[in-house]
């Protein structure tokens, strides 16, 4: 094995110095945009709305159904369509049973 000089050594420090300052600012970079999409994702991910039933004995429950039912209703018209286009004779049925039920 070859002995380090002084100067092969102050070159090798200089370089190995270079690579963590470009590769750390790369890192640092790559874990902010990480971050970033992290809290993009958090942002982004839906909310699940599910229908109320109504109680009898709790006062408004029937009020608290149909405004929840107000405001699935875009989605459960998504359902009618996709169960319209589907072939199979569960999704026949089923989409027969929400158009009976489909109010306007």
């Amino acid at each position: 094995m070859k002995a380090l000089t002084l100067k092969t050594a102050h070159r090798h420090f200089e370089l190995n110095a270079r690579f963590e300052k470009q590769y750390g600012l790369q890192n640092q970079l790559l874990n902010e945009n990480q971050d970033e999409n992290q809290n993009e994702m958090q942002e982004f991910q839906p909310h699940i709305l599910r229908t109320i039933t109504e109680v009898p004995t709790r006062w408004g429950s029937a009020l608290a159904s149909w405004r929840r039912l107000r405001k699935l209703k875009p989605a459960i018209k998504r359902v009618l369509v996709n169960l319209s286009t589907e072939t199979d004779y569960q999704s026949k049925k089923d989409y027969k049973q929400l158009q009976e039920r489909m109010l306007s």
